[in-house]
């Protein structure tokens, strides 16, 4: 073969080599939080206080609450890369939420810079909404600007720092994740959660129209 052959099958086979190389995908990826931990089997039990209910001479109306996260899911998100939209590939979970009527379902994943849902009550929110950013201490504070159907959730969380009674006692330096100005279609929400290392949501207080619900730890089963 001659050196002009052999020069130009070397530089088509370095071509080939190349385009493989570009098609090739990135592996899923799979984050980790310290204030969010999660796992298949992964269970938290809540007591749920109704802090409207009708009043009588008993305390608060209580119900209890299970949140288990099932199968390890594969979802593909859109991240900035070089300066340009990207695809990447995330492992999540789906989390049933079982309290005394029919199972909720809703998916999250932890990324690299948060923890997101990517869906609520069975619908799809877009892009997902960030609900716990990664590395957060107080002063922390985003935005969130996504859809679910035809609502738009839009608003701020901040971040504080503060101990947080609970039933199974006191929990000491939980991080506190704030909404400010926090809208789900034209219903306006006030959502406040703490959350506290290797155990993820220890407390919740949800105030919307006539509901203003607290969810409060009980037990944590890591699997």
């Amino acid at each position: 073969m001659s050196p002009a052959r052999l020069s130009l099958v070397v530089v088509l086979m370095l071509a080939a080599a190349f385009r493989s190389a570009g098609q090739e995908k990135e592996q899923p990826k799979e984050f980790n939080n310290k204030l969010y931990p999660i796992g298949t089997g992964f269970r938290w039990h809540y007591r749920v206080t109704d802090m409207k209910a009708p009043k009588t001479t008993e305390p608060a109306a209580q119900q209890q609450v299970i949140v288990t996260a099932g199968a390890k899911q594969l979802f593909t998100v859109k991240k900035k890369k070089d300066d340009r939209d990207a695809d990447e590939q995330i492992y999540g979970y789906e989390l049933q939420v079982q309290g005394s009527g029919k199972p909720l379902l809703e998916q999250v994943l932890v990324s690299d810079d948060g923890v997101y849902r990517v869906s609520g009550a069975g619908k799809v929110i877009s892009p997902p909404l960030c609900i716990l950013k990664a590395n957060a201490v107080k002063g922390t504070s985003w935005k969130c600007d996504s859809q679910s159907e035809n609502a738009v959730i839009k608003g701020e969380f901040t971040v504080d720092q503060q101990d947080v009674q609970l039933p199974v006692g006191l929990v000491t330096g939980a991080i506190v994740v704030q909404s400010r100005d926090y809208y789900i279609g034209p219903q306006k929400m006030q959502v406040t959660t703490w959350y506290k290392e290797n155990i993820g949501m220890v407390k919740q207080h949800v105030q919307v129209g006539n509901h203003d619900v607290i969810l409060e730890l009980e037990k944590f089963e890591p699997k």
